[in-house]
């Protein structure tokens, strides 16, 4: 072990001397794995983001028991002349099918106000309102970071009360001021916030979120009779599922008059396909990060033969003064490891600059993990190792008088 240990740290030096005397080399050499290294950090840290935010959604879809009731929209001249025979999806069509079928066991209206510019003291913000029942914020997992969330009472008082993203109340009061008990004006009518919305960064769409009963809208905006675009509904036996999604299909055929203008859309198949395109996503992006590391390693191991080759007489002269086989395989391989650290390094720290610079600069916000950083070190080592292995086989498997002979 002892050997071992002095074998590594003498042929640690000869690898630094040897790189110190050819600095131009070494610099070139080890380009390549700068390159893949900081490709891997840079696709590792959007891959985590992607990850997150995918997680983040299917939280935010509430789970596999909920199905999504859509309006359709007509995409003809034709279907526009027979959807106008329906009355379009109501709350009391959705109350019927409940008691139809009991395993609905919840129904979750919602309705998308557009985008509207709520304003406090003559200064406006940004916001998209929704109204809501009142199961939703426990269907979907949303969570309040200060003050409360929207009471059976507020609904049934059609109270005039709102709950609202933190990008909301950024935008639209001081820092020095408590939203919690101010009022909102938009559209016409005047809203207390009762609580903030907690969510995840700026880039949350749950930060620009509004949220106010549904009962109030109905009572001062929409009206009782007025159709919903899309409603949410919870359901209680996962086994039947499938079942339940065509009966409710059916049944409003018939409620609408024979016209086919809804459709479901159930969480499970959602979340299948945003988990499978997402580790599609993945694969490809992990595919591209390890093709740029080996291709930095295929440089290394031409530059390693390059180097034997340009030391023959020295390898030569080492075996004649009694240097092992394990001398020079160990010499060779370490100054390869060395060769990809001399790039790994400089290229974690460009890797990492992604995830240094404020997130409203992507799409998404990537961030990297200290298990990120040994990974990359990792692959570095083996990729170095490799990159030296068959030259330092060579070097070491070479005869002393072929080697002192070699011109």
């Amino acid at each position: 072990m002892q050997r071992l240990v002095s074998l590594f740290l003498i042929n640690t030096k000869l690898s630094i001397t040897e790189m110190l005397s050819n600095k131009t080399r070494s610099v070139i050499s080890s380009f390549g794995v700068f390159l893949g290294v900081a490709s891997l950090l840079v696709l590792l840290s959007f891959i985590r983001a992607m990850n997150k935010e995918v997680s983040q959604r299917i939280v935010q879809m509430g789970g596999l028991d909920i199905l999504e009731i859509k309006q359709l929209s007509a995409e003809t001249p034709e279907e526009e002349m027979e959807f106008r025979r329906s009355p379009g999806l109501l709350m009391q069509q959705l109350e019927q099918l409940q008691e139809e079928i009991p395993e609905i066991s919840m129904i979750l209206p919602q309705v998308s106000i557009g985008h509207v510019e709520p304003s406090w003291a003559g200064k406006k913000g940004h916001a998209h309102p929704e109204a809501v029942g009142v199961h939703h914020l426990e269907a979907f997992n949303y969570e309040i970071s200060d003050g409360r969330a929207l009471s059976p009472d507020d609904f049934e008082r059609s109270a005039r009360v709102c709950i609202v993203g933190k990008g909301v109340v950024d935008r639209t009061f001081p820092p020095d001021v408590n939203p919690i008990g101010q009022k909102l004006t938009f559209m016409n009518l005047t809203f207390e916030i009762v609580g903030i919305i907690q969510s995840e960064g700026m880039r949350d769409q749950r930060a620009r979120a509004l949220l106010l009963p549904y009962d109030t809208w109905v009572k001062y905006i929409g009206g009782v009779n007025a159709p919903l675009a899309q409603v949410s509904l919870k359901i209680s036996d996962m086994q039947k599922i499938n079942k339940i999604s065509n009966t409710i299909i059916e049944r409003l055929t018939e409620l609408h008059r024979g016209v086919r203008d809804v459709d479901v859309v159930m969480n499970v198949e959602r979340i299948k396909e945003m988990k499978t395109t997402n580790n599609a996503l993945n694969i490809l992006l992990a595919i591209l990060a390890l093709l740029s590391i080996f291709t930095g390693g295929v440089s290394i191991m031409n530059i390693m033969f390059a180097v034997i080759g340009d030391r023959i007489r020295e390898i030569g002269l080492r075996k004649a003064l009694g240097a092992r086989k394990s001398d020079l395989f160990v010499q060779f391989v370490v100054e390869s490891i060395f060769l990809c650290c001399v790039g790994a390094v400089p290229g974690m720290l460009a890797g990492s600059i992604p995830a240094w610079l404020p997130s409203e600069l992507f799409p998404m916000e990537p961030y990297l993990l200290v298990s990120d950083y040994i990974l990359a070190l990792g692959f570095t080592t083996g990729i170095g190792f490799f990159a030296g292995l068959f030259p330092a086989l060579k070097a070491a498997n070479m005869r002393p008088i072929e080697a002192l002979q070699y011109v």
